[in-house]
């Protein structure tokens, strides 16, 4: 008779002359009668890095957010902060409201972030003191976003979302090039749709 050998990866390799066992996790779910799942983990993958460049033509060129939810929920993402590490007008890059752009550098940048659900304006400003979150509802910047007008975009359990970095800059020239960084956290919840 072969020779049995446990493999508890699930990858098996080895020689066709034995017999091989390996292991299957399962998770059983019983919903409720409203139709909930048990409370669950998240398995949601989201890029550590993002980027965006500022053309000849001032226009901001940039790639997607893409976030993928492996999980068995549903997802919401909202934009919690907006934080600009070196604030200050003459510090590098500076991101202002769209009619502030006039007479300024292409060092100055308007800024939004557009989802499925909603689209929200990112400002520089001193987050030292922990109520500005540099993200607002309005492109004038005048009304800092709150609860859902956050939310923008919900991701179906093991689907595919993105969040699109959108804007423009001054128009006027610079002479030597620039580069600033910024850190831009997002909020991820169970979603409330089923």
């Amino acid at each position: 008779t072969p020779v049995t050998e446990h493999v508890g990866s699930g990858k098996i390799t080895g020689s066709d002359d034995k017999e091989y066992t390996t292991d299957v996790e399962i998770t059983g779910q019983v919903l409720n009668d409203a139709g909930d799942i048990p409370p669950s983990t998240f398995n949601v993958t989201v890029p550590t890095t993002a980027s965006f460049t500022v053309g000849k033509d001032n226009n901001v060129i940039s790639a997607d957010i893409t976030i993928k939810n492996n999980g068995t929920q549903n997802i919401d993402v909202y934009a919690d902060k907006f934080i600009d590490l070196t604030p200050g007008e003459d510090n590098k890059i500076t991101v202002v409201k769209a009619d502030g752009l006039a007479n300024k550098t292409r060092s100055f940048v308007n800024l939004n972030l557009e989802g499925t659900m909603g689209t929200v304006y990112l400002k520089t400003e001193n987050n030292n003191n922990g109520s500005e979150t540099g993200i607002y509802n309005d492109d004038e910047l005048q009304n800092q976003a709150t609860g859902e007008e956050l939310k923008l975009t919900t991701i179906s359990k093991a689907d595919t979302g993105k969040v699109t970095l959108k804007g423009n800059a001054g128009g006027n020239p610079i002479d030597k090039s620039v580069s600033d960084k910024f850190t831009l956290r997002l909020k991820i919840k169970k979603s409330a749709t089923k």
